[in-house]
């Protein structure tokens, strides 16, 4: 089954990028490369935990993470 993607091509491309960022940052344990895929006023959620509002929140967890063999986060 093929995706249904709409948006320009540009737009496509960028959350492609954003997304193989995040991925890239979590897998190799990059807590700034990750925290500078965020803006000021991000608003993150996960499966687990409570949500992260705002850049300091989001940088905090980042900080105290380490990665764990599917790529996710976990508390160290």
């Amino acid at each position: 089954m093929e995706p249904i993607v709409t948006g320009s091509q540009e737009e496509v491309r960028a959350i492609v990028t954003l997304v193989a960022q995040v991925e890239h940052a979590q897998r190799n344990g990059l807590p700034d490369a990750l925290t500078e895929q965020f803006r000021p006023d991000a608003f993150w959620t996960m499966p687990y935990g409570d949500p992260l509002t705002g850049l300091e929140e989001i940088s905090a967890l980042a900080q105290n993470t380490t990665v764990i063999d599917h790529g996710a986060l976990a508390a160290s």
